[in-house]
């Protein structure tokens, strides 16, 4: 686990062309290795290289790595370089030895005893950037082929691990110079072009979607692109292409096309994929652990590695408030399963830091990410960090969009058949209950059906509250279909492509890696994904029994991964409410927990909080700070929405003077 980073300058090498060391100029590289430094503790490592191509185009290439050690910290210091290649990497490849057996029948000879990277190195050397569908792992990469002249960047299939990537041009010695950089962290990017001397402007589509739904697939900055899960992206291209287009991206992964409705495994064949999957993430050379918060998936992951490791480590936090505490559960199945069992508590931690812990986390991510269990993730991480030596942690991410684990993807079937009726409800009807009641579902529910369907579920701002927030209101909606809100035919699948990348993902790595410690996610395996969106959906969730659940359509919430359950874990812990990992942030915000109150007044009432931000989104000052009001009187309940404002704020304030 680790920071990577690097620049590419592609030129024409004329004789008065300026040199290597201009080109990309050693400031800009420790400006990116000192914004990825957090990343990786155990190690630092530079490589450059410079090709002059017989196409007659000159690469000159840096790359910077920062890493964590976790496999064969003797071997695998990064970048590591073979034959005229280096590989850039962060992450773990899971079935490193099965490709490490497969090249020595190439006759491979390798250097390192037990190296994932080593493996990686020389399966993309002799097997090409294709080989990566053979590489069972959680990874961001950048390879560097001086043979073929290219560089591949990569990610993995799900997006556990991030990159960021930019494009920019300049003129030097009267010559046009193109630059790609990249990085696993806003931040470093942000670095590379403002050494550079490259400003970078916002993107305002962007940012409403940040804002509104609390992540979004790219940075909101102009010029500032994430890399998709499960592609890759090689050049530059011999021949620039049309429009003079050097990288070409192209999917190396990609989910199954169409949900088969033959194929209905039973809970016996999902049982030996989920053990399959957790085997091959128990490699470790450091402290290696199992988070578990006492829900379905968790309690699994830890099930699974406990019949792998008789003397497995589980880390549960106990919670501020006992509310949300879910120690207790966690307790009873650790002793179901006999896991030498360790509770941490978050308490005291969360009551004195939670405000500069959301400044720093913010920073780091260099990113308006409005998920508030962003929170509660890192204070389990740098408890297990911190007071138990942890370094590597087993857990249970992905299982609920994998496995239909959200009460929200009922609703597609609900906005299908009451959408007439929930519209009637009144505008702000149930918005003063909380947050898990029936009434506050329901007004989700009627704001879902007059605007944009299952997009304003698992949005922050739901349009009819976003347009509160506008000084130009939109008087209204308009709709991709033209009739009506969107309703996904498959919930599951938009969440994957979309939010879990997007949103879960991002958070547990920036959560985690600010500690550091790796987090590892087997339900992410490549043959469970695989199988997962094979399945029909009424093969995962079976429509409830009784009047109520055939009126309204209603799906057992993660059925089929509870019948595989049941086995290992106890029904107390299996047959209780979803909790999720959330906070009591309502009340913290009007009690001034770890200063959150505090901190959202003084950003949301300070002269200009959002700065230019604000004006790009065509915010109105005025009315967040009603919203803010109204929340804390108690006669409304937004804190997501307070949350949001405030990391906007937050996040212009760090990423301004970075611009």
């Amino acid at each position: 686990m680790c920071g990577l980073g690097g620049v590419v300058v592609l030129s024409s090498p004329r004789a008065d062309a300026p040199p290597a060391q201009s080109l990309i100029p050693d400031t800009a590289l420790d400006a990116l290795d000192a914004a990825i430094a957090p990343r990786g503790p155990d190690g630092a490592g530079r490589f450059r290289d410079r090709l002059v191509r017989d196409d007659g185009l000159a690469i000159d290439l840096a790359l910077v790595h920062r890493r964590l050690s976790i496999l064969d910290p003797a071997g695998g210091a990064q970048p590591m370089t073979h034959a005229g290649c280096a590989l850039a990497f962060n992450g773990c490849i899971y079935n490193h030895h099965d490709l490490r057996l497969s090249l020595a029948r190439q006759g491979i000879e390798f250097a390192t005893d037990h190296s994932d990277t080593e493996a990686l190195l020389h399966l993309l050397r002799t097997r090409g950037p294709d080989a990566l569908s053979e590489a069972e792992g959680m990874f961001a990469l950048a390879f560097w082929d001086r043979a073929r002249g290219t560089l591949t960047l990569a990610r993995d299939r799900a997006g556990e691990k991030p990159l960021y990537v930019t494009r920019f041009s300049s003129r030097r010695s009267g010559q046009s110079v193109e630059y790609l950089a990249f990085a696993s962290t806003v931040p470093a990017i942000l670095a590379v072009r403002r050494a550079m001397g490259v400003r970078t402007e916002l993107d305002r589509s962007g940012l409403a979607s940040w804002l509104r739904m609390g992540f979004a697939e790219d940075p909101p900055l102009a010029d500032v692109k994430s890399l998709r899960p499960g592609t890759l992206a090689v050049g530059p291209e011999f021949s620039s292409g049309t429009g003079g287009e050097r990288w070409r991206t192209r999917a190396y992964f990609q989910l199954p096309a169409s949900r088969d409705p033959s194929y209905r495994p039973d809970a016996d064949a999902i049982d030996r994929l989920l053990d399959a999957a957790v085997a091959k993430r128990l490699e470790s050379d450091v402290p290696l652990g199992c988070f578990l918060s006492g829900g379905t998936d968790s309690s699994l992951v830890a099930a699974y590695a406990r019949k792998h490791r008789s003397n497995l480590a589980t880390f549960c936090v106990r919670m501020p408030d006992v509310r949300y505490d879910e120690s207790p559960i966690a307790r009873l199945v650790a002793r179901r399963l006999g896991t030498k069992h360790t509770t941490l508590d978050a308490g005291l931690d969360a009551r004195a830091t939670a405000a500069d812990d959301l400044r720093k986390l913010i920073a780091s991510l260099g990113l308006p990410l409005g998920d508030s269990s962003l929170l509660p993730t890192h204070w389990v991480s740098r408890a297990a960090s911190i007071k138990a030596g942890l370094r590597v942690a087993l857990a249970g991410d992905g299982g609920d969009e994998l496995f239909g684990g959200y009460e929200r993807y009922a609703s597609p079937a609900i906005l299908s058949a009451w959408s007439s009726l929930l519209s009637a409800l009144p505008h702000g009807w149930g918005m003063a209950a909380g947050a898990k009641s029936v009434r506050s579902k329901l007004g989700r529910l009627a704001m879902a059906s007059r605007g944009l369907g299952y997009a304003d579920l698992v949005a922050i701002f739901p349009f009819e509250l976003y347009r509160e927030l506008l000084i130009d209101k939109p008087e209204r909606l308009i709709f991709a279909s033209g009739a009506g809100p969107a309703v996904p035919d498959d919930p599951l699948r938009a969440d994957f492509l979309s939010s879990l990348p997007g949103d879960l993902l991002r958070k547990v790595d920036a959560a985690s890696m600010a500690v550091p410690i790796e987090v590892r996610s087997p339900l992410l395996d490549s043959a469970v994904i695989d199988a997962a969106f094979r399945m029909p959906l009424d093969h995962l969730m079976p429509r409830r029994s009784g009047l109520v659940g055939r009126v309204f359509e209603l799906p057992r919430i993660k059925h089929l991964l509870k019948l595989a359950a049941r086995r290992w874990v106890p029904s107390e812990a299996l047959d209780r409410p979803k909790m999720g990992f959330a906070l009591p942030l309502g009340e913290w915000l009007r009690t001034d927990f770890g200063r959150l109150g505090t901190l959202a007044r003084e950003r949301l009432r300070a002269p200009d909080p959002f700065g230019a931000a604000g004006e790009a989104l065509g915010l109105d000052v005025a009315a967040a700070r009603a919203m803010l009001d109204r929340h804390l009187a108690g006669a409304e309940e937004h804190a997501q929405r307070v949350y949001a404002l405030t990391v906007l704020s937050l996040w212009w304030e760090g990423v301004e003077p970075m611009l």
